[in-house]
């Protein structure tokens, strides 16, 4: 699987290697990371329950290899990277607001649910393949919180 890192480094040197004339194109370079973003974008998939998107870009990827579908998978990676870090924060938002029960921690409830409003807002902005809902507790958490 590859990281964050990684992906930079490769987006950036296919990008220079697209710049150049055809005859000194590494097209081999492409592919040769292809499969590892293809496992990449799969185990992020999974990981986030959006698995059934995959087949879908999978099947595109087949049918178009090339350099620039192999940098849009990569991009596509980084930004299921964002997106999961997105998500933890929420999570732990979500945990800390539960833990803040009792009536002294009414401040603190207060910040976390601002803060919780924030990023699941931002969330949901940044990344339109997810539902316009974000249930917690059998709940609309957005309209919970407001």
């Amino acid at each position: 699987m590859l990281t964050e890192a990684e992906l930079d480094y490769y987006i950036t040197t296919l990008n220079q290697q697209n710049n150049l004339p055809k005859q000194k194109r590494s097209v081999k370079l492409a592919f040769k990371h292809l499969n590892k973003t293809v496992y990449t974008m799969r185990v992020l998939m999974r990981l986030m329950c959006i698995s059934f998107f995959f087949d879908h870009i999978y099947r595109k990827s087949k049918r178009e290899e090339s350099v620039e579908q192999a940098v849009l998978l990569m991009v596509r990676c980084k930004k299921l990277f964002a997106a999961l870090a997105q998500l933890s924060t929420v999570f732990k938002l979500t945990t800390l607001r539960t833990n803040c029960s009792t009536k002294t921690d009414f401040a603190m409830k207060q910040s976390v649910n601002k803060r919780l409003l924030a990023a699941v807002t931002s969330f949901l902005d940044e990344n339109a393949i997810f539902p316009l809902r974000f249930v917690f507790e059998k709940k609309n958490l957005l309209i919970a919180l407001y």
